[in-house]
């Protein structure tokens, strides 16, 4: 093919019918997108259709000529309900026929794994006469490209991790030698936590509009946090895009998790670290949420020896030392319990830094008293410890995930030389401020 000297307008087809059903999430469309809008191809459609040929070959025949390329994954598997080389030979009017390349490689892949090719193995190498596969498919199925209706069309696997080796290691290469792209200034991602979408946007128009004309701005929410993206306008020097971009950080330095940092148990890893700090938790709603997003971090050891999940009253008393008198005269979901499970916890880890949380996650066990969304946090060292009681009205998962982040975030904080609550607590303060 000749190398076009405008950038290619493109569609997404996505197929199968798991993805129709809501059986399997469909996240590879927006890896894709992601990935090409890098390189200043922007995904103009769109489609996800599922298993069933009359209704693929219309997608197909339609999008290949609206647009100058057509990424389609899924389909090209060893079962009967992967359809994508079939129906691409239909529309392109060729013979389906065993691909040699692709043959190969399939026969390499099982022999790698112990076992011969079988019938349903030997469908994957089946293509569309003529067209070109990509090589070293890190699955059974490698990856192929032809032209119909003048229009470029690439067949990738459905399963994710295949399909981002191909497309990084491949299919970008490839469409770089193919089209006029060159990579564009990458969009730089940063997780605010304790913002809204539309308290971040009346921010930047108060207090930043001249950080506008110069930086493409945008955000969106991924609960419990808020992803802040931007790159520069072209044209920009470079003086102003990094002045505008300290602008913006120190704007919304209150809330930014840092560079880096995927979700909040990073940057309280990363803040204990550079303390030489340790920290321990006392988790019963919360059931060791709070321990498991910290063990996620890689490095988290030097910081995080271990927590107690105390469940139950008598757990609380057996392994935090809460006496029963407490329990009983406060009940589970008190100030009076979290700040004793704080103590004995800091007593027994001997960690700088403790959470303690004990809440109602719901959707039974409230009271009158103490309504489903009640939780009591407790944080802090040997010498400044602090409590608050929120309302957090969530259905049970969303509720543990929001506080388990917001204890995270208690600590961080402190870490950081906070002497009260952050602001953004206010909404959720089902009683007097904290006592700090």
């Amino acid at each position: 093919m000749s190398r076009p000297s405008q950038l290619p307008t493109l569609a997404l087809l996505m197929t199968g019918s798991e993805l129709m059903s809501g059986d399997i999430t469909d996240t590879n469309s927006a890896f894709i997108s992601e990935q090409l809008l890098a390189y200043g191809i922007e995904t103009k459609e769109k489609v996800t259709v599922g298993d069933e040929l009359p209704l693929l070959a219309e997608q197909i025949t339609r999008l290949t000529r609206t647009y100058d390329m057509l990424l389609i994954n899924g389909g090209l598997g060893p079962t009967q309900d992967d359809l994508t080389a079939q129906v691409l030979a239909s529309c392109a009017g060729l013979e389906l026929v065993e691909h040699p390349a692709a043959k190969a490689h399939v026969l390499a892949w099982c022999e790698q794994r112990g076992f011969a090719a079988n019938q349903a193995n030997l469908k994957q190498a089946l293509l569309p006469q003529g067209c070109e596969i990509f090589a070293d498919a890190p699955g059974s199925a490698p990856a192929f490209y032809l032209t119909i209706n003048g229009c470029l069309v690439i067949a990738t696997p459905g399963v994710p991790s295949e399909l981002k080796q191909i497309l990084r290691r491949q299919i970008l290469p490839y469409m770089q030698t193919h089209f006029s792209c060159q990579q564009a200034s990458p969009w730089q991602r940063f997780l605010l936590f304790g913002i809204g979408e539309s308290r971040l946007q009346q921010l930047l128009d108060e207090k930043l509009p001249a950080v506008k004309t110069v930086l493409d701005i945008g955000f969106r929410a991924a609960f419990p946090y808020v992803e802040l993206k931007f790159k520069p306008q072209q044209g920009q020097p470079p003086a102003a895009i990094s002045e505008a971009r300290t602008a913006l950080l120190q704007e919304v330095g209150d809330y930014w998790l840092g560079e880096q940092c995927t979700q909040m148990a990073d940057s309280l890893v990363q803040a204990l670290l550079s303390a030489g700090a340790t920290v321990s938790c006392a988790e019963s709603c919360t059931g060791g949420l709070i321990a498991s997003e910290i063990t996620r971090i890689a490095g988290a050891s030097a910081v995080f020896p271990g927590s107690i999940v105390s469940y139950s009253n008598s757990m609380k008393e057996q392994l935090l030392g809460v006496p029963a008198e407490l329990l009983a005269q406060h009940g589970a979901v008190s100030e009076a319990t979290v700040t004793a499970m704080l103590k004995g916890l800091l007593q027994r880890t001997g960690t700088n830094y403790g959470i303690a949380v004990s809440g109602i996650a719901g959707p039974g066990g409230g009271s009158e008293e103490k309504p489903v969304g009640t939780v009591w946090i407790a944080w802090g060292n040997q010498t400044q410890q602090h409590s608050i009681c929120l309302m957090i009205r969530f259905e049970r998962r969303l509720f543990q995930e929001l506080v388990a982040t917001i204890s995270m975030d208690l600590v961080r904080r402190q870490l950081r030389g906070a002497t009260k609550p952050p602001a953004y607590l206010q909404r959720w303060l089902a009683q007097s401020p904290a006592r700090l």
